[in-house]
């Protein structure tokens, strides 16, 4: 049988490393077409279809590639291409939601690492950096995670890989970011890109940069994170992947809803949700994030119909996938969302829907496990909630409560050195100093909220803190008026109605 030289199963992968995926596609097929392939040739063939599949879409082709690849491997007993096989349909399987299938195959993939003999080759070592950075899912916790990934890296740099190196650092920004550790994750991105530039890795730079962006965009960084995000555009296209152009398109669009051009927004949502379809990639969590943005831009519109479509449509996607799938936790967060824009519009007035809202904002707050934006989000509507609460209940519990939601608040923005949190933070402590009649003191925090998102261009939140300073203006000898009588805290309240 003739064998494929291993220079040129190299050259292959380094075409699907650069992004050249057609030119990649073509010389496979090629060999798969020559009868008298070697089986062992004729396995990698199919284990680089299957990444180029998972790349560019779809995922049923990757898997079915992927499946075939495996079973031919365990038919000649060879470990390391049941390893190559097995952790491709691992990656299609985790980015896809099927968490359970995942952790069998993982089992395939590290009983076929352990029966390797030999344990100081270097394609060994490959194999088992790549292993220790696709053991662990989030829920293991940042510090098995890190632990796992630092191993991996330690392996990359004894091995010489910058390829592998690159993808270590890449998770580990990943693991950074997940878990609110923004500042080191972008050092990771950084760090990531300058490798990737070097190995030519498209997809590791379109990634680094995309995530670096997105870092930037929370910081309040919108110019510099839109010129990243253009350039990741352009990566993607090249790429020819529907699928990574389909998460930019929701990127940018997310860029525009700072800048409070709705319109080009919801443009971008559209054609973003429209490029996922394209893709037939509607199981990764990016394509429910994309239609859970497009609802909060229709309930900004009044379009509380069009917001319900799609909480029933995110339904749909999440009784598809088990609980740890994000859709679970997008659905949970907008339905509670339209129930408080219901009670804001005084179509709803239940006290048992108010407890519902103010328990899952919460939940969704405060929990130990959940993604750290989904987790943003839901601070800023729970502390919305208790400022609305507030006017209507009189209630000096509340006030409390109000207190230490905006403390965390700040903390995050804090923490994060997001000038967009820390807007939103002045914005809501201005609440608090006029339940306290400090009227100056409110003028002075939404005076810095106001300052920072003109400085960034947060169009947006600029809106709502010079709405919210005018209002103050308006009501100031209430105010005054009010503070000095020296009423207790209920009569307080009584003044924000």
């Amino acid at each position: 049988m003739k064998h494929i030289l291993n220079s040129e199963l190299k050259s292959i992968e380094k075409l699907v490393i650069q992004g050249e995926y057609k030119q990649a596609h073509e010389l496979i097929d090629q060999y798969l077409d020559n009868v008298g392939l070697s089986i062992e040739d004729h396995i990698n063939c199919k284990i680089l279809k299957t990444r180029i599949y998972y790349l560019t879409q779809p995922y049923s082709l990757s898997l079915e590639f992927g499946e075939d690849a495996l079973e031919k491997s365990k038919e000649i007993s060879n470990n390391y291409l049941i390893f190559d096989s097995a952790i491709r349909i691992c990656n299609i399987l985790m980015i896809t939601g099927r968490i359970d299938e995942m952790r069998k195959k993982l089992e395939i993939v590290e009983q076929a690492l352990n029966s390797i003999e030999n344990k100081d080759d270097i394609e060994y070592l490959r194999r088992k950096s790549l292993f220790l950075r696709s053991r662990h899912g989030y829920s293991s916790g940042f510090d098995v995670i890190f632990e796992s990934l630092s191993q991996s890296m330690k392996i990359a740099e004894q091995i010489n890989d910058d390829y592998e190196k690159a993808r270590v650092l890449f998770d580990l920004g990943n693991l950074h970011s997940f878990f609110d550790k923004k500042s080191e994750a972008l050092t990771f991105y950084e760090q990531c890109l300058t490798v990737a530039e070097k190995t030519g890795d498209i997809e590791l730079m379109m990634g680094s940069q995309t995530n670096t962006a997105d870092i930037y965009m929370l910081k309040g960084e919108l110019e510099e994170a839109f010129k990243l995000h253009k350039n990741a555009l352009v990566l993607a296209k090249k790429m020819n992947s529907p699928f990574i152009v389909a998460i930019l398109l929701g990127d940018i669009g997310f860029h525009y809803w700072h800048k409070g051009d709705i319109i080009s927004m919801y443009s971008y949502y559209e054609q973003s949700i429209a490029s996922f379809e394209q893709a037939k990639n509607t199981t990764h969590w990016h394509y429910p994030t994309s239609i859970f943005n497009l609802a909060l831009i229709s309930l900004e519109l009044e379009d509380v119909k069009r917001a319900v479509e799609i909480q029933d449509k995110i339904e749909s996607i999440k009784n598809q996938h088990e609980d740890t799938h994000l859709s679970h936790r997008l659905f949970t967060l907008l339905k509670v969302i339209i129930l408080k824009h219901q009670l804001f519009q005084g179509k709803e007035t239940d006290t048992k829907t108010r407890l519902q809202i103010e328990r899952i904002l919460e939940d969704v707050s405060f929990a130990k496990f959940v993604y750290a934006d989904l987790n943003k989000i839901a601070l800023f509507h729970l502390c919305d909630f208790y400022v609305n609460e507030y006017h209507s209940s009189k209630d000096d519990s509340i006030y409390e409560k109000l207190k230490t939601t905006i403390s965390r608040f700040t903390q995050r923005a804090d923490k994060q050195k997001s000038y967009v949190l820390l807007a939103e933070a002045y914005l809501f402590e201005s609440q608090m100093k006029l339940i306290d009649f400090n009227t100056n003191e409110a003028k002075n925090l939404l005076n810095k909220a106001q300052k920072i998102a003109d400085e960034k261009g947060i169009y947006k939140l600029g809106t709502l803190i010079s709405n919210t300073h005018d209002k103050l203006i308006e009501q100031h000898d209430l105010w005054e008026n009010a503070t000095h009588q020296l009423p207790d805290i209920i009569e307080r309240m009584g003044c924000l109605i």
